[in-house]
């Protein structure tokens, strides 16, 4: 499972593009691994570093929230279910902090 997830040298990292999110896919057979879905942006604040910590279980968020909290944030959390009801975590966190608000006008 982990070796498909995202490399340090992938072609979007080449492009100057960050990390934005990693969702899980529901799987109805357990025992295939999970399938996730990387979604990449450009850099909020420029000389921005991003982050993942893929399909963990408590322990190890736990873990990874004390070592990547000192001038880190969090960007994004997802949460998956498997089929023994155990509770696997995705997050990204970023250098600069959590995303800006967008507004209205923004959008525009």
């Amino acid at each position: 499972m982990k070796s498909a997830l995202p490399i340090a040298e992938s072609i979007a990292e080449n492009e100057g593009l960050v990390i934005e999110d990693l969702s899980g896919m529901p799987n109805v057979d357990e025992s295939n691994e999970p399938t996730f879905i990387a979604v990449w942006s450009e850099p909020e604040f420029q000389g921005e570093e991003r982050w993942l910590l893929a399909d963990e279980d408590i322990d190890a968020l736990n873990q990874s929230v004390k070592s990547l909290s000192q001038g880190k944030s969090a960007r994004t959390i997802s949460v998956r279910s498997t089929n023994e009801k155990q509770r696997r975590y995705t997050l990204t966190w970023s250098s600069k902090g959590a995303p800006r608000p967008r507004s209205l006008q923004d959008s525009r």
